[in-house]
């Protein structure tokens, strides 16, 4: 595609098969934490956990909104204003991207600037292009609708989550706590569109996007098989108690799982192991260093 030749960061990806496998394992890892999110924030919703329900669905939409950027563009912004700004036809633009804090930690050594934000002319518009050229259906309204739902429920995420002359009436108040009990339904009734869009731009991503064209089948079975252990079996252990969850959580299981030829993906994962996959090696290092930092801290007198 030409949009390709502005983006740093596809070419970043697709400079050797190492990185497209690490760039398709990141993709799977963003699905996976919005697929979590969802689910989550529906179990609190059963539990009347509101409060947690609608933070939790708002990280699914947020986690959503950088998948369908980096499946696109291959980079994402990370603070959340930025996110929705760019899901704005009239302000969108990438900025405080990812790709490029995630290089710096990394110690690759490549520390060029990625992505020129200023050369990147509406970068919603090539997320547009990206998605018709892999046949996602009706892409353009779809993900219009996802940027107005995103930008709404950020706004009254910031309500129920920060204000604690809301938060301390969830329960047991005349007004408040119907309101709750319906910015709950809402939210989870948004993520339920944001997670049919993503499967959806998921399964297309890997059925239909010429990078994966050699080892089509191998990315398939991948898929299929880590669709089982690290979205269903993962999720599946804290929704004990609610089947009707874990049966909704099976189907999204199986509308993952595209046709799997039973090809080797051996070759995937040795590409995102943590001494090939440095970015991701050292950002896991870097977390359990600060966890150990925690403990000493706590455990001082």
């Amino acid at each position: 595609m030409d949009y390709k030749k502005q983006l740093g960061s596809i070419k970043y990806w697709e400079k050797n098969p190492n990185r497209i496998n690490q760039r398709f394992y990141i993709a799977f890892c963003l699905l996976m934490s919005s697929i979590h999110d969802t689910f989550i924030g529906l179990k609190e919703k059963e539990q009347k956990n509101l409060n947690w329900s609608v933070t939790c669905s708002y990280y699914a939409l947020i986690h959503a909104g950088r998948l369908l950027t980096f499946l696109a563009l291959g980079d994402y912004p990370t603070q959340h204003n930025k996110l929705r700004d760019l899901y704005n036809e009239e302000s969108s633009v990438l900025q405080n991207n990812w790709l490029s804090d995630f290089i710096r930690v990394s110690t690759l050594g490549e520390l060029t600037t990625i992505n020129d934000n200023k050369k990147i002319d509406n970068p919603l518009n090539l997320i547009y292009q990206y998605f018709e050229f892999i046949n996602v259906d009706n892409s353009k309204k779809r993900l219009k609708k996802f940027g107005e739902l995103l930008y709404i429920a950020a706004k009254l995420r910031n309500d129920s989550n920060y204000e604690s002359l809301l938060i301390a009436h969830e329960y047991y108040h005349n007004t408040i706590s119907k309101a709750f009990e319906k910015l709950a339904n809402n939210m989870t009734d948004a993520t339920k569109f944001s997670l049919e869009l993503l499967i959806d731009v998921f399964t297309k991503f890997v059925e239909n996007d010429p990078i994966f064209q050699e080892n089509r089948d191998s990315y398939k079975c991948f898929l299929y098989n880590y669709s089982k252990i690290r979205i269903y079996d993962s999720i599946k252990v804290k929704l004990s108690g609610h089947n009707s969850l874990i049966t909704k959580l099976g189907k999204v299981k199986k509308s993952i799982q595209t046709y799997c030829a039973d090809s080797p993906f051996e070759f995937i994962e040795e590409s995102i192991t943590m001494n090939v996959f440095k970015g991701k090696g050292k950002l896991m290092e870097n977390f359990q260093e600060r966890i150990d930092n925690l403990s000493k801290k706590i455990k001082e007198k």
